[in-house]
C-alpha cells in the first residue's frame, strides 16, 4: 500500500464507513435470526410438536442472536 492510500484508509470518515456497513450487515444478520427462530417458536406455541432439528436450530439460533447482539454493542 502506498503511504496515500495507507492514510486513506486510516482516515477517520472512511474507517466510520467501514463500521457503518459493519453495523448494517450484522443487523441484518440479526434480523434473518430473530425471524426464523420466531418462526419455530410460533410453531411451537401452535400446538405443533417440534422435532429434536427444530429444537436444535432454534437453541442454535437463540446463542446466535446473543453473538450478533455483542458484536454490535461493542461496535457501537
Amino acid at each position: 500500500m502506498t503511504a496515500a492510500r495507507d492514510q486513506d484508509y486510516h482516515h477517520p470518515a472512511n474507517h466510520n464507513e467501514r463500521v457503518k456497513l459493519l453495523v448494517r450487515k450484522f443487523e441484518i444478520h440479526l434480523q434473518w435470526a430473530r425471524g426464523e427462530r420466531s418462526e419455530i417458536i410460533d410453531r411451537e406455541t401452535g400446538g405443533e410438536a417440534l422435532c429434536f432439528v427444530d429444537k436444535a436450530r432454534a437453541g442454535d439460533l437463540y446463542l446466535r442472536i446473543a453473538d450478533i447482539s455483542r458484536t454490535l454493542e461493542q461496535l457501537h
